[in-house]
């Protein structure tokens, strides 16, 4: 539901484009969903939003080839580059805010994930709570080459083993 609402309100940012064959909710969706997913310029976003199913891109409201009834097009790079390039920051920050204000404490909580290490042999890696710091879990780590207890290895098994991120982002 938080999603479909995110959604909703990024169709309410002023869109700076006299016409446009993509809605400005469906192009500043896949834009925040990208960078979520670790995304960090418009050609790694614009690779993402290749990588949607065409189930995801009818739910984002991506519009059907011309000539084609089934496969729904996506925005070029152009698009993401002319709309993040002229988009108003301080609108996109009002109505993100607003979003925000409206859905505090039933959004996912956030972990985040930290090793700490004495001369890059004995270590300790924390999962704790990004707003707090809580921690969650902790792992002991050898070192951080490879091998059972590097600082990856740890981590993967730290993060299978817990219940704690049920609902977790």
């Amino acid at each position: 539901s938080q999603l479909r609402s995110l959604f909703e309100a990024l169709q309410t940012v002023p869109d700076p484009r006299s016409r446009a064959r993509f809605r400005i909710g469906s192009v500043l969706a896949i834009t925040a969903m990208a960078l979520l997913c670790g995304c960090r310029d418009v050609a790694a976003i614009h690779r993402f939003a290749s990588r949607l199913t065409q189930g995801q891109r009818a739910k984002i409201g991506l519009p059907l080839k011309t000539r084609g009834k089934k496969f729904r097009e996506i925005p070029g790079y152009q698009v993401f580059y002319c709309l993040l390039r002229d988009i108003d920051p301080g609108e996109m920050a009002r109505i993100l805010t607003d979003w925000l204000g409206e859905h505090a404490g039933n959004l996912p909580g956030a972990l985040a994930m930290d090793g700490k290490f004495i001369r890059d042999t004995v270590g300790v890696l924390t999962l704790a709570d990004h707003e707090t710091g809580v921690p969650a879990a902790m792992a002991q780590c050898s070192k951080k080459g490879t091998g059972n207890k590097c600082e990856l290895k740890a981590a993967q098994t730290l993060i299978r083993e817990q219940v704690v991120l049920d609902g977790k982002t």
